[in-house]
């Protein structure tokens, strides 16, 4: 009887934690959801969170299994199994992949787990250790359009994502010069309340968490009344969803303005992950704001995506046109994460050589098979 009123429990908190922002959801409702008491609750967990680690747990246990059956007779259907286990997962576990990516942002030790977990099991597949290069090029893309094709209805192709790390996203193999990127624009302004609100949001969303940051603490940033927000914004989440877009928006046209004119397609390529890391190195709280508006608007974050992807696709004429949405997320998969990587963590010594190693596997992939 025990055990079946835990399992209620878990499975209850597992629906709201999937489906709800960590913060927004009580031991109440999870309670009401589980047919249980408060008390009965107490018996098992002391609060929330012990529940949410428990659950984060059980899902690196699970998909851990996942990734130790990765097997197969060469490296090429070992990196076939990886790929489909990867690629995979989000829709095999979707409730707890939704759970999970939250507390990888609330929790950074859950994202270092899963972490030595990929890594254990692609030194497995290649049958060596990995570099940091090697470790991004192959997971950041995979992690990133696994995400998508959850949410986003992005259309998987585990053969086309294979053959690119296997051989390379670009055939140019000459060593790229990398230059310092230009220092970042600062967001654009404009004289209206609107602008001016979200100029405050993005300082304040980039120092605290939104369920911190109260509706009077925006409108006394930016020097207005509550009454004024409330004119531009219907709710807190509209108002972020606006903060987000504008995130994008200048994001895009800074990319815009300083991509080179010049060099191969791979040359540009590497250039712009330093103009990305040259403009999040000086706006890091945009990285924060996005990662946390997943879980709060997600269909502005939907947005967010489409509109880099709209953009990407037009450049990647070596490829057919069903291909390109793909190739499109694998990249912007690789920038998101090396932006990670770079600037909230400690791994990165020297992001220029990073950048170069990146490009030679762009260029021919993990090797021979």
């Amino acid at each position: 009887m025990a055990t079946a009123t835990v399992e209620r429990i878990r499975e209850a908190a597992l629906e709201l934690f999937s489906s709800y922002w960590f913060e927004s959801v009580s031991v109440a409702q999870i309670c009401r959801r589980a047919g249980v008491s408060n008390g009965v609750y107490y018996r098992y967990y002391r609060n929330k969170d012990e529940l949410f680690e428990y659950l984060l747990d059980d899902f690196l246990k699970r998909f851990g299994a996942d990734l130790d059956g990765v097997g197969g007779a060469d490296r090429s259907e070992r990196l076939s199994s990886f790929v489909a286990t990867v690629s995979g997962a989000a829709r095999r576990y979707a409730g707890q992949v939704t759970m999970f990516r939250e507390g990888q942002y609330r929790r950074p030790v859950y994202e270092q787990q899963l972490r030595e977990l990929y890594v254990a099991a692609l030194q497995r597949v290649l049958g060596r250790s990995v570099t940091e290069a090697e470790y991004l090029f192959v997971l950041s893309g995979l992690r990133f359009i696994a995400t998508r094709s959850l949410y986003h209805d992005l259309a998987m192709d585990d053969e086309l994502l294979q053959r690119i790390l296997e051989r390379g996203v670009f055939p140019e193999a000459r060593k790229v010069p990398l230059v310092e990127a230009p220092p970042p624009a600062e967001h654009e302004r404009a004289g209206d309340s609107g602008e001016a609100l979200v100029a405050a949001g993005l300082r304040l969303l980039g120092k605290q968490d939104f369920f911190s940051v109260q509706v009077s603490d925006i409108a006394r940033e930016a020097g207005f009344s509550v009454g004024t927000f409330y004119k531009r914004f219907e709710s807190k989440e509209r108002f972020l969803a606006e903060v987000v877009r504008v995130i994008g928006r200048d994001t895009r046209h800074y990319l815009t303005l300083h991509a080179p004119d010049h060099g191969t397609r791979l040359d540009r390529e590497l250039l712009g992950m330093g103009n990305v890391l040259s403009y999040f190195g000086h706006h890091r709280e945009c990285y924060d704001i996005v990662r946390e508006a997943e879980f709060v608007v997600p269909e502005a974050v939907k947005a967010y995506y489409d509109a880099f992807e709209r953009g990407y696709t037009g450049t990647l004429t070596g490829y057919p046109e069903q291909q390109r949405p793909l190739v499109a997320n694998f990249l912007m998969g690789l920038y998101h994460y090396l932006g990670i990587e770079v600037l909230f963590s400690s791994r990165v010594q020297d992001p220029h050589r990073l950048i170069e190693e990146l490009g030679e596997l762009l260029a021919h992939g993990t090797g021979d098979t």
